[in-house]
């Protein structure tokens, strides 16, 4: 009796341990996993450019599936087994406790006036302190400075507007875009150099506010003008039409 209760004793030892083995194994693949795909975006306990996931705690296993099968889009192919493990992490009692705080953190100060500064580094003229590719390598020229015209990624005009300021500080710095990820894993781009793309594509966007409201009035005026003159042809036509006949009997 005494052998049995001994060996029930050390199966359950056994199978706790290896659960709590198998738990662990599984944060931390969920932790390397989101460090490297999810940071620049989503944080547990505040809003960056997703949603605070601590919200997504409770949802079903099928809502969290498919919610992350939407974000391949962004990070390029989950395996199941790394699905698995981002649930396990954001189900985990204190996700943001294992993590590494990113680096972007550190709040950082977008300054208007390092909007030309922004401008250098995204076209190249000042090289990333990193040795990172400048982004007009795969994003769109919006001026003639610089050289290139690339087309790898999509543009970045009304960036700033989408991802507002803390959150492109963010996905800049912690660049966790599936064709981003690896060319910056080892060429980081700094919090400073993240404030300042950050001002100039918060300039190109401005600009392109200003734009879109100069030639809305633009049109507005030719719409009012159109009216104008069309009331004028209406009005003094009907006055006109009276003396032209009158005039035939003389």
């Amino acid at each position: 009796m005494k052998v049995y209760r001994l060996t029930i004793f050390l199966l359950t030892v056994v199978f706790v341990t290896a659960g709590i083995a198998q738990d662990s194994t599984s944060l931390t693949s969920g932790v390397a996993v989101f460090s490297s795909k999810c940071a620049g975006c989503h944080q547990f306990g505040k809003v960056v450019v997703g949603p605070d996931l601590n919200l997504s705690k409770n949802h079903p296993d099928d809502v969290l599936h498919s919610a992350l099968g939407r974000m391949e889009a962004m990070t390029g192919p989950l395996t199941p087994e790394e699905k698995s493990a981002l649930i396990a992490l954001i189900r985990s009692e204190n996700p943001s406790g294992l993590l590494t705080p990113p680096a972007s953190a550190e709040p950082m100060t977008v300054k208007s006036e390092d909007a030309l500064a922004g401008e250098a580094l995204y076209v190249g003229s000042t090289p990333l302190t990193n040795g990172g590719m400048s982004c007009i390598s795969c994003h769109t020229n919006f001026k003639e400075q610089g050289t290139g015209n690339g087309k790898l990624g999509p543009s970045l005009r009304g960036a700033y507007t989408k991802f507002g300021e803390a959150g492109l500080v963010s996905a800049i710095q912690n660049a966790s875009f599936r064709v981003m990820r690896e060319p910056y894993k080892q060429h980081p781009i700094t919090a400073d150099e993240a404030a300042k793309l950050t001002a100039f594509l918060k300039s190109v966007d401005q600009q392109s506010d200003t734009g879109t409201a100069e030639f809305n009035f633009l049109l507005a005026g030719s719409a009012i003008g159109g009216i104008l003159i069309a009331i004028f042809f209406f009005m003094y036509g009907a006055r006109i039409k009276p003396v032209r006949q009158s005039l035939k009997h003389y």
